[in-house]
Order: structure tokens, then C-alpha cells, then sequence
């Protein structure tokens, strides 16, 4: 049992690749340890990626799909925590639907998902360059962390109490006024 304890341990610190292998050397391991993330893939990697190689990591807690136009539905993936579907990549409102345990999305230009209220328990957001507006996420109200460089869709944050960090540029379409209530703000980035 100690063993076992001791090669979980070690398994959680490997990359993606070296997982796979480590899973390979015992078929008892492919049942008793899920891969939880692919968080930390090299490009030439995540852009093979698709839905339907998706659909074998149901415990997922973490993905970066960047750029990535294969996958267009992360649905079945209702574990997931942190998830990077900024860029070209694929996926859309109705791919995102049922994640609504995501504390952590990155959506950095991706013009395709512009409603994210149900993702109630959002605590970091990043709308660099993106299309959606105060309308489109005003449930999202736990956001501590928001990215707004180059977004001209919102212009006011105030709604959002527990904000503590807030990015963005001269291409934004916020300044004081749009933030001047959140209280809890201690890190400004222009």
C-alpha cells in the first residue's frame, strides 16, 4: 500500500507524455490512476488533440486546448477546473455548457463564446481580445482575477465585489468609472 501511496505521489509531478508511459509499464495502474490534466502539453501535442480523444480523459481537471480547432465540445469533461480555449480554437457556447465547475477559463480570442453565465464559480477570467460582454458573464460574480486587454465590449466591472486583480490596455473599453466600486481591487495593470 505504501508503494502505491508513493508512485501516486510521483505520477501527479510528471509531464504528459511520461504519464502515459508510467501508465503503460502495469495495466492495473491504466485503472487505478486517471490522468487529470493536460494542462501542460507542448503545442505539437495539444493540436492533435479532438473530441473524441477527449472523450478517454472523463477526469480531467485541466486542459489547454489553445489554437486548437480539432476540439469543439469539452462537455463530457465535467470535471474541469482550469481550461484554455483561447485563440482559434473550436469549441463554442454549447461546447462549454455543462464545465460549470470551472474556477479558471482563459478565453485570450476566441470570437465564438460570448455567454459564460452559468459559470457561477469562475475566480479567474481572462476576455483578452474577446466579444463578450458585461450581459454575457454578469453571474459571474466570485471573479477575483478578470483580463480585459483589447476587449471593447466591457466597459463596467463594478458588479463584481470580490474583484482583487484587473488587467487590462489602452485598447480596453473600461477605465475608472467601470471598476471605481470594487472595493477588494489591489493590483491594476494598464
Amino acid at each position: 500500500m505504501l508503494c502505491n501511496d508513493i508512485l501516486s505521489n510521483v505520477y501527479k509531478y510528471l509531464k504528459f507524455d511520461s504519464k502515459l508511459k508510467f501508465r503503460s509499464t502495469n495495466k492495473n495502474w491504466t485503472k487505478k490512476i486517471s490522468i487529470t490534466s493536460l494542462g501542460d502539453l507542448e503545442y505539437h501535442q495539444y493540436e492533435n488533440i479532438n473530441d473524441r480523444i477527449l472523450l478517454n480523459y472523463p477526469d480531467l481537471t485541466e486542459l489547454n486546448i489553445l489554437n486548437n480547432k480539432n476540439v469543439t465540445n469539452v462537455n463530457n469533461l465535467t470535471k474541469l477546473i482550469r481550461l484554455d480555449v483561447g485563440g482559434t480554437c473550436g469549441v463554442d457556447d454549447k461546447g462549454i455548457k455543462k464545465c460549470i465547475k470551472l474556477e479558471s477559463l482563459r478565453l485570450g480570442c476566441n470570437d465564438k463564446i460570448t455567454d459564460i453565465n452559468h459559470l457561477t464559480n469562475l475566480t479567474e477570467l481572462d476576455l483578452d481580445y474577446c466579444y463578450i460582454s458585461s450581459e454575457g458573464m454578469k453571474n459571474c460574480t466570485k471573479i477575483k482575477i478578470l483580463y480585459l486587454a483589447g476587449n471593447e465590449t466591457i466597459s463596467d466591472v463594478n458588479y463584481l465585489t470580490d474583484l482583487t486583480e484587473l488587467q487590462y490596455n489602452i485598447d480596453s473599453n473600461i477605465s475608472y468609472d467601470g471598476y471605481s466600486q470594487c472595493k477588494k481591487l489591489v493590483k491594476i495593470y494598464k
